[in-house]
């Protein structure tokens, strides 16, 4: 061409994503042209995680580096207390004992004066009238006498060792409920023991025993759940009371 021709416009070169950054076209007056169309989508997205990620900054505090991480922790550790590092029943027991915040003293000797007097009294009860019990016609299904004679005693000093233990190592909202439930079925027993012993009352001994026992297995609930071996251990006694309990039906039946 010759040197007067006019030069066509340079039209501006569009930006591509595979293309690399945006380049500034060239207009009619070649003069740069300038680009109104803002960054392109790469930019953008680079420009949204950098005030995504200021945001996370001030939000959790230095070195907080994903969204919401503590919060969402918090959350789910209340939801779920025992599988997200928060203080589950037997955590919190071994706070209360680490603490000294326990049953304390006062429910440890309330719970043995309740088995002294147990223990005590069924044995005087029971000894009132031997010859009217020799003489009452027997279930088939009784134990020998030597049987009885070494289970009550068994049964004291499991009442005695668990008592100890749980009054001082529990916390003092769950060991006064238990002591509660264990001095209502020391009377419904001693009730049991000075009916049929007594006044020979036959039938409303055997509703006192049937309380007895039925409070005693309530009684095993309520100290597993703090100490599950010590619920173990009174299960003899809560079977044995419930033998008892089926031994008194037939008297009554057959006498």
């Amino acid at each position: 061409m010759g040197q007067g021709a006019r030069h066509p416009p340079l039209l501006a070169v569009r930006h591509h994503a595979r293309h690399g950054p945006a380049q500034a076209g060239v207009g009619p007056d070649g003069r740069g042209a300038r680009d109104t169309r803002g960054p392109g989508p790469p930019q953008r997205d680079a420009s949204r995680r950098a005030r995504r990620g200021g945001r996370v900054r001030c939000a959790g505090g230095p070195g907080a580096h994903r969204r919401g991480s503590a919060p969402r922790r918090a959350r789910r550790r209340a939801r779920h207390p025992g599988r997200l590092g928060g203080a589950s029943r037997h955590s919190a027991a071994r706070a209360h004992r680490r603490h000294g915040v326990s049953g304390g003293w006062a429910a440890t000797v309330v719970w043995v004066v309740l088995v002294a007097v147990y223990a005590g009294l069924s044995s005087v009860w029971t000894a009132h009238d031997p010859d009217w019990y020799s003489g009452l016609a027997k279930p088939s299904f009784q134990p020998p006498d030597v049987v009885f004679g070494i289970m009550w005693p068994l049964n004291f000093l499991a009442l005695f060792a668990v008592g100890a233990w749980f009054t001082r190592s529990s916390a003092a909202e769950a060991v006064w409920p238990v002591t509660t439930v264990l001095g209502a079925s020391v009377v419904a027993a001693l009730a049991w023991a000075w009916l049929f012993y007594v006044p020979h009352r036959i039938g409303a001994a055997t509703v006192a025993l049937a309380l007895a026992a039925a409070l005693t297995w309530v009684l095993v609930a309520l100290v597993a759940r703090s100490l599950p071996w010590a619920g173990v251990l009174l299960v003899p006694y809560a079977a044995w009371l419930s033998i008892a309990t089926a031994l008194s039906v037939q008297y009554a039946r057959l006498n």
